[in-house]
């Protein structure tokens, strides 16, 4: 009798060990074991359930994932540094399209057009169109945009014809091409009176019927807005850090932002869409420094962080308090996208360099 208590108290010790690791894994706090009986497994399974956990992890990329996006609502774009690109389909979780060496270096954003199309930026200095068709990607036109770093490329209408506004060469430039043929349109400097550092994030914030305007984050801690039509100089400038600014968000609708950087703060702040002028607003500090990207939900209503260390902050949009944490991934996170509005917005995705895809239900009203 003796042995077999003993048995069974190894039995229920090993599966509360396991137990604490898997919450440890997803954030979870394990509780000390109760000798003699199940109920410590049952105190932790009863505190896992509080957890926010992705309900689904899409697995076997090659790399770590730079770049997530929604080609429609049940279809998920990813790219990674070896430059690949994979086409998801969410109904069955499976890979649809896969295409290897899609970009000579690491994909840096796949920015849908259409159901069909959308445009990528490789940071081998490509800017590739893409459609699908039979089940394969066809690469429809190729520009080449030379840049360093890791600023991602935004596109924009004018006079309803795409144009390509992405990070120069040096001296923290932007330049603004023609998504047709690829001539250079326009350059836009910053002012020399002092170092801006490089250009880390362009956003595009017109709005329809609008005049054209641009928001860029740069090393110095400023964000800028500009008027594609003149380049001569920037409409307003405002200093939101003291470090590096390495990602932003822009709610064109709300007439509001956000950027992040190396310090330990999330910054918002008003901009005006027909002015360019840009204005404070609200700082929320996060857990830990190394925001990596930010992303805002179309209801207006929520925006993530995603940190170095691997959690994921949901914050609320209209007064940046925390909601949420979601610390599933262990390792650094670099992208984040939310669904298309409609049934689906509540789902987001969030990659990295675990080399893994989670897929997440977050706040459905």
């Amino acid at each position: 009798k003796k042995m077999r208590r003993i048995k069974q108290r190894i039995v229920q010790c090993s599966i509360v060990v396991l137990c604490v690791r898997k919450g440890r894994r997803r954030g979870i706090e394990g509780r000390r074991a109760v000798h003699g009986s199940g109920e410590c497994l049952v105190k932790i399974m009863a505190s896992s359930s509080q957890v926010p956990c992705p309900f689904y992890v899409l697995r076997g990329l090659d790399s770590a994932v730079h770049s997530v996006s929604f080609l429609a609502p049940d279809v998920l774009l990813s790219g990674c540094v070896s430059g690949s690109i994979n086409v998801w389909d969410l109904k069955t979780l499976r890979t649809s399209i896969e295409l290897k060496q899609a970009h000579a270096k690491g994909v840096l954003v796949c920015s849908p057009i259409s159901q069909q199309s959308f445009w990528s930026h490789g940071r081998d200095g490509a800017v590739k169109l893409w459609s699908i068709g039979d089940g394969q990607l066809r690469c429809e036109r190729s520009l080449d945009l030379p840049t360093i770093g890791f600023c991602k490329f935004n596109l924009v209408t004018m006079d309803e014809k795409p144009f390509i506004c992405g990070a120069w060469e040096s001296g923290g430039e932007m330049t603004l091409l023609d998504g047709t043929w690829g001539n250079m349109v326009a350059r836009f400097k910053p002012s020399q009176s002092k170092p801006c550092g490089m250009c880390m994030s362009i956003q595009d914030i017109s709005l329809p019927g609008r005049p054209a305007r641009v928001l860029s984050a740069h090393e110095d801690g400023c964000v800028r807005t500009w008027d594609l039509r003149n380049s001569s100089a920037s409409l307003s400038c405002l200093q939101t850090h003291t470090d590096a600014i390495f990602c932003c968000a822009v709610d064109p609708g709300k007439q509001r932002g956000i950027a992040a950087g190396a310090q330990r703060a999330l910054v918002s702040f008003s901009c005006d869409t027909s002015s360019g002028q840009l204005a404070a607003g609200k700082v929320a500090e996060t857990p830990s420094s190394g925001v990596t990207d930010i992303a805002v939900r179309s209801d207006s209503k929520l925006t993530l962080a995603s940190l170095s260390d691997g959690r994921v902050m949901a914050y609320s949009w209209k007064t940046l308090k925390t909601l949420a944490v979601l610390p599933y991934h262990l390792q650094t996170v670099h992208c984040l996208a939310f669904a298309p509005a409609g049934p689906q917005h509540h789902v987001f995705a969030a990659g990295g360099k675990e080399c893994t895809v989670s897929l997440w239900s977050l706040y459905k009203k």
